[in-house]
This record gives structure tokens, sequence and C-alpha cells, in this order.
């Protein structure tokens, strides 16, 4: 199984560091630098492809990541709360706005019954 992927700090690849794989809260696409964003609570990397073929890659790495949004993916086993003004899920018990994977209207209560399949406890802001 692998544990770390090696990231950049920016999309030039010019701060690579290691990110742990258990660690990824949720996933972003940056079509400008066509590109993935990983984040963790504590960093955010960067690497180039597409948001389909990381969520593959790490779905083959037994990290499940799932799509609600265009451009986002989340590790449901991570969220702590659900905005359901705003759609967004969050990753502790304290919203920060910089840790937040939106959640596109019309999943929001996908996002719901697939953290409830898991047994997954979240809170509502």
């Amino acid at each position: 199984m692998l544990e770390k992927l090696a990231v950049s700090a920016d999309p030039l690849g010019t701060k690579p560091f290691e990110l742990n794989v258990q660690d990824i809260i949720f996933i972003q696409y940056d079509r400008k630098h066509k590109g993935v964003w990983f984040h963790s609570l504590e960093q955010e990397g960067f690497l180039p492809g597409s948001l389909e073929f990381w969520i593959s890659f790490l779905a083959n790495s037994d990290i499940h990541i799932e799509t609600f949004d265009r451009a986002t993916a989340m590790n449901l086993h991570k969220v702590e709360l659900l905005d359901r003004k705003h759609n967004y899920a969050y990753f502790e018990s304290v919203i920060r706005r910089d840790k937040g994977c939106s959640i596109a209207v019309a999943n929001f209560k996908e996002v719901i019954r697939a953290l409830e399949k898991l047994n997954r406890r979240f809170e509502y802001v």
C-alpha cells in the first residue's frame, strides 16, 4: 500500500516534499496549472494530472476519495462537519475556510447518505 506521495508546494515543482497518503482530506483540480492539489490538515501539495486519474490512483491505494463537486473530491472517512447553508464539508470540529471542500447543491444529500452508510459520525453547522 502506498504510504507517501512526492508532491510540490507549488505547480512549478520547485518545492518538493512527501505527503502522507492517509492524511489526505480532499483533492482539488487546478485548471490553470492542469493538475491537482492534495490537501491535508497541515499541508497542500500539487501534482500534474486530472482529477479522475488521481481519484483512481488513490482508490487503488486503499484511499477512498469520492467526487461530490465538479472540481473536488473528498475523503469521507475524514469528514467532521457539514455546512448546509454553504454546501461545504470540513475535516475538523473548528471551521477553517482554507480546509473546506465544496459540495454541489445537487449532491449534498448524497454526501449525507454516503456518510451514514459508512457509519461516519458528523455534525451540521
